[in-house]
């Protein structure tokens, strides 16, 4: 059996202590990379996570507001999105025009663009109302502001709660600079004199008729909108009335101003539009020509749809004369008392 010295036993364990030192660092290593990359790992992957459930929040478009705008401006890790799309509401031309025009404020205040009304049925008979939304549109010179458009998925349609409670900045001085900024106005004579467009709500409203969610009843009567001209408007301005043929009290009433009935919506708007004072009715045909004049004194009737900033509303001698006289017209008609 071979002998072996001390000092070879010595080098021995030398060597075997520096093997195990390098072995145990070794270890320690894996151990070190195996534990910490997963810690590394976790963290990483929970920014990924936040962002994404804040865009998973956001897609659902609820009524959580602060989900919607991480959605619309993107998110922590700069993704940008585009911006906002709205439900085209199937309704004639100054609602629906109207919604759109609620939404494109809510993009504006909120630093988006509204990207569109989007029809969500083709099959319904009244998508064929498209064509003539587009065709007003492109006449306003609105056409790319407001335009008809839908997202890949139609979750991501906002609601229209959000952007129709848009509070006070609606309407507000810098959004209406903006939209009548890009808006072809028609041409006017220098010397022609001043100009007062009346709209006159009839056909489908009556004293007996009752109109969105407000109890309010929609109906002006002739002697509402008599009052008003005799109030405010001066006495060498040229009056037109706006107002549909049928119409439960005779608009022969009016027969010492310009009638016209039954005329096209295009050419209303453009007339009311450079108006020096617009009279409104309880209507949101008025509404976007309204908005939409520069100069002219606007005078509103307070109901669901708030006023802009600027206009005058009318005395409440004024309308609750007219409600007065509306509640005896359905007296006299028979179709119940006013509320």
């Amino acid at each position: 059996m071979p002998i072996i010295g001390t000092r070879s036993l010595r080098s021995l364990r030398v060597t075997g202590g520096i093997l195990m030192f390098f072995l145990l660092l070794t270890l320690l290593g894996q151990f070190y990379v195996k534990n910490a990359n997963p810690v590394l790992s976790v963290t990483s992957l929970s920014k990924r996570n936040s962002s994404s459930a804040l865009a998973l929040k956001a897609d659902s478009l609820g009524s959580d507001v602060k989900g919607v705008h991480q959605n619309m401006r993107g998110n922590s890790e700069g993704n940008q999105l585009k911006g906002i799309y709205s439900k085209a509401r199937t309704d004639r031309s100054g609602s629906a025009i109207l919604d759109m025009m609620y939404a494109h404020s809510y993009a504006f205040h909120n630093n988006m663009t509204y990207l569109g009304a989007c029809w969500t049925n083709p099959e319904d008979n009244r998508y064929q109302r498209v064509e003539t939304h587009q065709h007003l549109l492109i006449g306003l010179g609105l056409a790319e502001e407001l335009k008809f458009a839908c997202p890949a998925n139609f979750t991501d349609i906002l609601d229209s709660s959000i952007y129709t409670h848009n509070g006070s900045q609606r309407w507000s001085s810098k959004w209406l600079a903006y939209i009548r900024s890009r808006v072809n106005y028609p041409e006017r004579i220098a010397s022609a004199s001043h100009q007062t467009a009346v709209h006159i709500r009839r056909g489908d409203v009556d004293p007996c008729t009752r109109g969105g969610a407000s109890i309010k009843f929609r109906y002006l009567t002739n002697a509402y909108y008599q009052a008003v001209i005799d109030t405010f408007v001066p006495t060498n301005s040229n009056v037109t009335i706006y107002s549909q043929l049928k119409s439960y009290e005779s608009l022969g009433d009016f027969q010492k101003y310009n009638v016209f009935v039954n005329t096209s919506m295009a050419d209303t708007w453009r007339e009311m539009m450079t108006a020096d004072t617009i009279i409104l009715s309880r209507s949101s045909f008025s509404f976007v020509p309204a908005i939409l004049n520069k100069h002219g004194t606007v005078l509103y009737a307070p109901f669901w749809i708030p006023k802009a900033n600027g206009w005058k509303t009318v005395p409440e001698n004024i309308t609750k004369q007219s409600d007065f006289d509306s509640s005896r017209l359905r007296a006299a008609a028979g179709c119940g008392r006013s509320p």
